[in-house]
């Protein structure tokens, strides 16, 4: 299934790789508050194409996302002062200013993966972000977000940034 968000690629043009960092792990600290859904990051290293890539891993584990996540606004977080963020966009401009600086993302919810990419649209003749969708995974409760293409040195030097 494809699933094409109406956010031009140009939207937040002065976040980086760090804002797009940031709003996932706000997003998992707000998931382990509010559904004890136990979070966890790591950096490893995976191979692709015969060639070492940075990845870094932030997976809750304990709950899922549903396609609701992906509408503009759309939060269980609004007026929750226990909860880091609050208008249902993070997940969604994360995903657009990673793609954007060149970081693949891949999302594994429940026995879905979720795959975001920027794509031209013929509905709005613009570059969009788009999330494809598919199914028949064995389940799991988690939410996992991997990001490749950061490298040990570069998260060594934003992990700081985060408390």
């Amino acid at each position: 299934m494809r699933y094409e968000l109406s956010i031009n690629v140009n939207y937040v043009p002065n976040w980086s790789i760090t804002d797009g960092i940031r709003e996932l792990l706000q997003n998992a600290k707000d998931s382990e508050v509010e559904f004890d859904a136990k979070m966890s990051v790591e950096h490893v290293a995976r191979v692709r194409a015969g060639k070492k890539l940075g990845t870094l891993i932030i997976c809750n584990e304990g709950c899922t996302l549903s396609k609701e996540a992906l509408l503009l606004g759309t939060t269980s977080k609004a007026g929750r002062s226990e909860m880091i963020g609050a208008w249902g966009e993070g997940l969604k401009l994360s995903c657009l200013v990673l793609l954007r600086l060149g970081v693949e993302l891949k999302i594994r919810n429940g026995d879905e993966t979720w795959i975001p990419k920027i794509e031209h649209s013929e509905k709005f003749n613009a570059d969009v972000l788009v999330f494809h969708v598919t199914s028949g995974n064995k389940y799991e409760n988690r939410v996992q977000f991997e990001l490749l293409g950061i490298d040990s040195a570069l998260w060594d030097k934003l992990r700081s940034n985060f408390l």
